[in-house]
């Protein structure tokens, strides 16, 4: 999203590549000579990206970061503590600035994964072209055509998702961790826990056996890894059931980055859901 913005200007630097974790990544010092360098950091937030937080609290000026998950008019949904869909139907917060928003954020019970919804990427794309267009002001145009661009693509992009995804309403499926809700909810697809609520801690062991009840009892169809984290206890979650399991990725490991990464991130989880879940 922040290529396409910048794409008539430069190229932004990447600090998380391959398979790494956001949520316990170790950062080269490379990366942190980048950070103290940049003219701007786009994150989505601390409770996504937490090792940045200590190097970011040291830089020069709080403008050089820009929080997405703060941006104005940004849909962001609660947290769900991995019991599945029974817990999800009043976890959804109206756009930032309301006072009820403000108070799940402020206790931490915010779901961190907004690009997953085609929505919220036109909202990133936006945001960033108007922080870039006041730290260059002589580049502001190229930034809001570049934003154009891909609001544009976005909106093509969320007409595929729809097509493909819309004969998935009423399917449940379990994940390693709940990343999904943003990409899954808009098209009825029901979420049946999470194996772990914190992805940066093992699951225990009373916790995996009460989702293997779940897996009969709620009727999952399908239980997703994702390609950051071990696949065995996946194996072990879902032995003797019949239900399916596949890969599904947030980030995008093996997608080359740039201008095209986001709409083959998107379409690439939407066929998994699709295959996995039809």
């Amino acid at each position: 999203l922040v290529a396409g913005v910048m794409a008539e200007v430069g190229k932004p630097h990447l600090l998380l590549e391959g398979r790494a974790s956001p949520h316990s990544f170790q950062l080269k010092p490379s990366a942190a000579r980048l950070l103290n360098n940049a003219d701007l950091v786009v994150r989505v937030g601390p409770l996504l990206e937490a090792p940045l937080t200590k190097i970011l609290s040291g830089l020069s000026s709080p403008e050089k970061v820009l929080e997405l998950i703060d941006v104005e008019g940004m849909v962001v949904y609660g947290s769900r503590s991995g019991r599945g869909a029974d817990e999800g139907a009043h976890d959804e917060h109206e756009p930032h600035g309301d006072d009820q928003h403000d108070h799940v954020h402020e206790h931490g019970a915010v779901d961190p994964h907004i690009w997953l919804s085609v929505a919220n990427g036109k909202r990133i794309a936006k945001a960033v072209a108007a922080r870039l267009g006041q730290i260059d002001p002589g580049n502001k145009t190229a930034y809001e055509r570049g934003a154009a661009k891909v609001v544009q693509r976005l909106d093509k992009l969320a007409d595929g998702l729809s097509r493909q995804l819309g004969s998935l309403k009423g399917r449940r499926y379990m994940a390693f961790h709940d990343a999904f809700q943003y990409l899954t909810r808009d098209y009825g697809i029901e979420f049946a826990g999470a194996i772990t609520v914190d992805p940066s801690l093992p699951a225990r062991a009373g916790h995996l056996a009460a989702l293997r009840q779940r897996l009969s009892a709620q009727q999952a169809v399908c239980v997703f890894t994702e390609p950051q984290y071990n696949p065995k206890i996946i194996a072990t979650l879902v032995e003797d059931k019949a239900v399916r399991t596949s890969e599904l990725d947030s980030i995008g490991v093996a997608v080359p980055a740039g201008e095209g990464a986001y709409a083959s991130v998107m379409t690439g989880r939407a066929a998994a859901l699709e295959q996995c879940l039809k």
